[in-house]
């Protein structure tokens, strides 16, 4: 057998020996893998309270509010503003609302217009829950919406054309113009000759009307 290959054995068998140190097993540190699994528990944590707002779900629009079947009743489907535009019942909700049956072609109702506008801007400059509904008795809605803005009166128009302004007539027995009559929202009659409590005595108007 020749020399060579046992001293080559010898020599590899040196150095394993020699390099057994660095394949050594090293003891598990049960504390430092404790503070690495809780260092990883709270970087979890934090990305979840620092997500976007984006991402969550948008909050629901609130309901639009329904008008008072009263107001219904009372008024139809057809009300304006007196800008000509729809109008939303639900508006009226809660309010005064006075209710003044007049025309362009009559001249006592001229005459009225600017105490009950004077009386009603009044009031809603105090905050007062206040509203003016127009019955106009022209003969058109142009006409109605014209007679309003000659007399800036902010409010709402019952069209001549709508079946509100014949059964509003029948309703409060009206028989000749200017008529007023003022009531809550649920369709209570609050002043039945409001025309003369207008004339005669504005400024305690509210008192008798908010009881």
């Amino acid at each position: 057998m020749s020399r060579l290959p046992v001293a080559l054995l010898a020599l590899a068998a040196a150095c394993l020996c020699a390099n057994a140190g660095a394949f050594e097993r090293k003891p598990f540190d049960r504390s430092r893998f404790a503070q690495t699994e809780a260092a990883g528990k709270q970087a979890v944590a934090a990305a979840a309270t620092e997500a976007p707002a984006a991402a969550a779900a948008p909050a629901a629009a609130p309901a639009p509010a329904k008008a008072n079947p009263a107001l219904r009743g009372l008024f139809g489907r057809d009300l304006l503003t007196h800008e000509g535009k729809k109008a939303d019942l639900a508006e009226l909700n809660g309010k005064v609302i006075a209710i003044y049956f007049s025309a362009s072609w009559c001249p006592p109702c001229r005459a009225f217009s600017p105490l009950l506008v004077d009386l009603a801007d009044r009031l809603r400059a105090e905050g007062k829950p206040f509203a003016l509904v127009l019955v106009g008795r022209d003969q058109t809605r142009q006409k109605a919406l014209d007679y309003m803005e000659s007399h800036h009166m902010t409010g709402y128009l019952v069209p001549p054309e709508a079946d509100a302004n014949k059964s509003l007539c029948t309703l409060y027995r009206v028989t000749g113009i200017p008529y007023l009559v003022v009531v809550d929202s649920d369709g209570n009659t609050l002043d039945a000759s409001a025309r003369a409590t207008v004339q005669s005595s504005p400024d305690t108007a509210w008192e008798k009307w908010s009881r």
